[in-house]
């Protein structure tokens, strides 16, 4: 949760792992719970959540129809759109800050249940050792199939209308919020398929997912560099490429970010046993090694 208030205060206002952090203390008194008790809970925060994203959505959009005030949410946008584009980087902190305190209401409610939801279904996964050797295939196999058949289509739908929306002279927060939620539920069956993927890659042919190995042994450190490199790429104390690119470019600079981050990792593994950052985190935790340093382990 610390880290995540730096990141969000001096680089990214999307940040992620401060919200992960609260649901970690919020998880802990479900370990001591029983399967049976963790699937209720599950189930209900689910649907509960999907009830009221849906429900808002639709209010949203049908109080669009009658009503033409602009909301909190586009004049927060405009202050930090304002900074990033010939502002400061001191200048971006507040305008930073005052969109996150009003984005980690919007986020809990958007993201919060579904993503406990999906944190108390792994804590049932890792007790059945879901993801452990060896694999049922033809299990594996109807997970695949259901995840990408169900999951894909709503999400490139709910994409296309997200992109369109966002293109539109006057986006409709009413549509944002209805594709966001069909892009939420689609988001579980793509993981089904992407982890049936991967699952079959690691026990068939792990030499070819054995190269992503470094980004997950380093990911709290890819995760924060990856908005250090951006905001040097995209803020006006950097290059200033700030909504000068297309949204082509923008995935086509991602991927490169990753893939230049998994290079550095696969180097730093050469040399040390845990990235930066998680070196700081097991030593906080009391739970890191002494040293990083391979030669001194």
């Amino acid at each position: 949760m610390v880290l995540g208030v730096i990141h969000f205060t001096f680089f990214w206002h999307g940040d992620i792992i401060f919200i992960y952090g609260l649901f970690g203390l919020l998880l802990i008194p479900f370990f001591f719970r029983g399967d049976k008790t963790l699937k209720i809970w599950t189930r209900i925060i689910f649907s509960v959540s999907t009830f009221a994203i849906a429900s808002v959505g639709i209010l949203v959009y049908l109080a669009e129809r009658f009503m033409s005030e602009n909301t909190f949410q586009g004049a927060v946008d405009v202050e930090l759109n304002r900074v990033l584009i010939d502002g400061t980087f001191l200048e971006a902190i507040p305008a930073r800050l005052e969109l996150w305190v009003y984005g980690i209401s919007t986020g809990l409610f958007l993201q919060g249940g579904l993503a406990f939801a999906a944190f108390l279904l792994g804590i049932r996964l890792a007790r059945s050792k879901f993801l452990s050797s060896p694999i049922d295939n033809e299990r594996n196999s109807q997970l695949i199939k259901r995840g990408l058949i169900l999951g894909a289509p709503i999400q490139i739908i709910a994409a296309a209308v997200l992109v369109q929306n966002e293109r539109a002279a006057e986006p409709s927060e009413g549509i944002y919020l209805l594709a966001l939620f069909a892009s939420f539920i689609a988001a579980p069956l793509l993981s089904m398929f992407y982890i049936g993927v991967i699952r079959k890659l690691v026990e068939e042919k792990p030499h070819l997912v054995s190269w992503m190995r470094p980004a997950g042994q380093l990911s709290l450190t890819i995760y924060i560099l990856q908005s250090v490199i951006t905001s040097l790429i995209f803020s006006p104390w950097g290059l200033g490429l700030f909504q000068e690119l297309q949204t082509w470019q923008v995935l086509v600079l991602a991927v490169g970010i990753w893939l230049l981050l998994v290079k550095l990792a696969t180097d730093w593994l050469k040399r040390f046993n845990q990235g930066p950052l998680e070196l700081l985190m097991n030593t906080l935790t009391r739970s890191g090694r002494n040293g990083i340093s391979k030669s001194n382990a």
